[in-house]
């Protein structure tokens, strides 16, 4: 007996729901996502298969517990990497050439946890897979610092007197209503400052 998967083993975003095709009048057939070969105490094959992570479905046709078929393997793997804002080269650049199917590249994923995800770290022009890269700005006259930010997200606001002291004193905290934010430091006169935004996460 002869098995076919459908849709065929490749590339899927978010989820696919996977058909094993073939057997026959008698016969059962048994599947496993885990890497495992399927056997007679496997799960058997009634409805598709969900999938929404990266997995191997095997597949193997059954009398009983006598096998009556080879084994059939397809690989599925998950795409993290869509049309979300983030550029491909961006993403190549941190997770390397096989970015399109790491988790670790998906939009709202925080692969450092810092708090920032990657469009955030992308905006912010920051490092996804350092926690201290942040981003720092030197403020001369006008203590004035503005970054990319999401509406309805709370950001941090840190500061040095100078990029070589070990510690960052927390200035306040700041609500974003805009793609952008502009948050003014009334409590430094025209002494150069530097600021380091952080993303709070809920």
């Amino acid at each position: 007996e002869s098995l076919a998967l459908y849709p065929a083993p490749g590339l899927f975003t978010n989820r696919v729901d996977v058909r094993i095709l073939g057997g026959g009048a008698g016969l059962a057939i048994h599947y496993t996502t885990d890497d495992s070969e399927p056997t007679a105490s496997s799960p058997v094959y009634a409805d598709p298969v969900r999938l929404t992570a990266a997995a191997t479905v095997r597949a193997r046709v059954f009398e009983g517990t006598e096998p009556r078929s080879e084994i059939l393997t397809g690989e599925y793997l998950r795409v993290y990497a869509v049309n979300d804002g983030i550029p491909a080269a961006w993403r190549e650049q941190y997770f390397g050439p096989g970015y399109l199917t790491d988790p670790r590249v998906a939009a709202d994923a925080d692969p450092d946890d810092d708090g920032a995800d990657n469009l955030q770290e992308f905006g912010n022009g920051s490092n996804p897979l350092d926690p201290l890269s942040g981003f720092a700005v030197g403020v001369r006259l006008v203590p004035s610092i503005t970054w990319h930010s999401v509406p309805g997200t709370a950001y941090r606001v840190l500061r040095k007197d100078r990029l070589s002291d070990p510690e960052w004193a927390e200035v306040d905290t700041v609500t974003a209503s805009a793609d952008r934010t502009t948050y003014n430091d009334a409590s430094v006169t025209d002494v150069p400052r530097y600021y380091l935004i952080e993303a709070i996460r809920p």
